[in-house]
């Protein structure tokens, strides 16, 4: 009879979650040429990303 009690006690007070935290998706690319810039590499990495 305590647990019964002491769960709805602890049920009747957990937040109630409608809307959950959004996080858009992320994605790491590692990419290895030391003879291009960082914009030089995002430019290739964002325009050619879509064919691989």
């Amino acid at each position: 009879m305590t647990i019964s009690l002491w769960r709805l006690r602890v049920i009747t007070q957990m937040p109630l979650d409608v809307f959950p935290t959004f996080a858009p998706p992320q994605v790491e690319i590692q990419v290895q040429a030391s003879a291009l810039a960082p914009e030089e590499i995002e430019s290739i990495v964002v325009t050619q990303g879509s064919v691989i």
